[in-house]
Parts: C-alpha cells; sequence; structure tokens
C-alpha cells in the first residue's frame, strides 16, 4: 500500500502525534522536499503513535538539528532534493558530533542505491522510492530498536 495523502494541512504540524506505549516519546524528523510524500509520511508515522517533524530539504534539517527544540531519535532523508541534498546533509550531520549519532534511514528512487552509496551514507536503513507504509513502518521500527539495543 502506498503512502495516504493528507487531507489538511494541520495534521503536518510538528506538534505532538498519537501516542503508543510502544512508540511514546520517539521523535522521527521527515527530511522530504515532495510536499505530498513529506505529509504523507508524517501522518502514517504519526498514525503508529510517533511524534514526527518534517521539513523540505537538508538545510531546513540542520538548521531544526542546531537550533533548540527536541533532538530526533531517527531521521528519514530523501537523497535527490533542492538546496543541500541527502548526500551533503549525511557528510554535515556525520562531522558534527552533537549530530553524528542519529541513525538515518534513507529513502530514494535511485536504482541500486543502497549498493552505490552503503558506504559513505553508513545509514540504518534504506527504502527504494516509491515508498510502501508497510515497508517504512518497518525500516523505522527496525532501525529504532537497533539504536536501543545498542544504547544497552
Amino acid at each position: 500500500m502506498l503512502i495516504p495523502h493528507l487531507k489538511t494541512a494541520r495534521e503536518n504540524q510538528g506538534y505532538g502525534a498519537m501516542k503508543t506505549d510502544r512508540e511514546a516519546d520517539r521523535h522521527i524528523l521527515v527530511v522530504e522536499d515532495q510536499a505530498d510524500l513529506r505529509e504523507g509520511l508524517c501522518y502514517s508515522l504519526r498514525k503508529q503513535g510517533y511524534y514526527v517533524t518534517g521539513v523540505a530539504d537538508g538545510r531546513e534539517a540542520l538548521a531544526r538539528l542546531r537550533g533548540a527544540g527536541p533532538r530526533p531519535d531517527l531521521i528519514l532523508l530523501d537523497l535527490v532534493m533542492p538546496n543541500v541534498d541527502g548526500w551533503h546533509f549525511r557528510d554535515e550531520q556525520k562531522q558534527d558530533p552533537k549530530l553524528a549519532s542519529i541513525p538515518v534511514v534513507v529513502m530514494s528512487a535511485i536504482n541500486g542505491m543502497q549498493q552505490r552509496s552503503a558506504p559513505f551514507l553508513d545509514a540504518a536503513g534504506y527504502i527504494e522510492k516509491p515508498v510502501h507504509y508497510d515497508e517504512v513502518l518497518h525500516a523505522v521500527a527496525e532501525a529504532l530498536g537497533k539504536t536501543a539495543s545498542a544504547a544497552t
């Protein structure tokens, strides 16, 4: 099933989510330039109980991460975006000691992206576009699970 589109802009706000015990207090930053996809991802993840913030490119993501506010537990990152793309974002993130430990799940429509970019991106997961709801939820849960087990 493809990610659904939002019907209202209000649901795309970066404010609290419908939280469950399983995902409570888990914050995901969605970095995606296609507004419909970004809104759909945010909506779908919120329905699962995650706190979600969406931004349109790597420049916005870096500004949010370096500014005041909650630090995300995971970044869902598109690679091909205007301004600051996913590769440049990831390079900046890995060089910043305060941001380097945040795991990233990469999304891309580039064929073979995982094999070609894996060494540089060092991502916790990869999703090929078009994205599917179940694949996103699985990749997010798996990446967050790896993070939790690495911390113990």
